[in-house]
């Protein structure tokens, strides 16, 4: 059962923006990160061409040389990118999703992975998004984790088991596709 983890959106403008519980979220996604390399399972790190002014990757984000690095032009991290290419060439068929935004690109990446076949485990206090008029974020996000229950399994981060990950951790070179 390789494993990768989907670190997606975890970017500077996007956490400056007032995204509700900035921290915790930093450290859960550091805490997967960690495991994740620990049990040997790919990091793969998406990135929205879109995102400005600041759209490099948050300062506590610490990505290796050998995983994996898309930039996408639309919500799901499959559209426009060789990202299906890359984990089905590794014989990667289970993803751990986390980052931002929950009601965007979270719930796109989600499911297009679903339809694609890959098992899918969302860690459901690793993502996150803003206010919204009518709805506060934690709103959204338990919202969202009961919709997408649907097509992943809702985990707490602590909770993700990567330990029969095969040992796919070096996965090769940064790719930077968009569409």
């Amino acid at each position: 059962m390789p494993t990768a983890l989907l670190i997606v959106d975890v970017q500077r403008s996007l956490i400056e923006e007032e995204t509700w519980g900035a921290e915790q979220l930093l450290d859960r996604v550091t805490s997967l990160e960690q495991a994740a390399r620990a049990a040997g399972a790919a990091v793969v790190w998406i990135t929205d061409s879109q995102v400005g002014p600041y759209g490099d990757l948050h300062e506590a984000m610490r990505p290796k040389a050998h995983d994996l690095r898309f930039t996408k032009s639309r919500p799901a991290a499959f559209d426009g990118t060789g990202l299906r290419g890359a984990l089905d060439g590794h014989g990667i068929d289970r993803l751990v999703v986390c980052g931002l935004q929950t009601d965007c690109c979270i719930r796109a990446t989600v499911r297009s992975a679903a339809d694609l076949g890959y098992r899918v485990v969302l860690a459901g206090d690793a993502h996150s998004t803003f206010d919204r008029e009518g709805a506060t974020a934690e709103q959204v996000i338990a919202e969202h984790n009961r919709a997408l229950a649907s097509v992943a399994e809702v985990l707490p981060a602590w909770d993700i088991d990567f330990s029969d990950s095969g040992g796919q951790a070096d996965l090769g070179t940064r790719h930077a596709l968009t569409s």
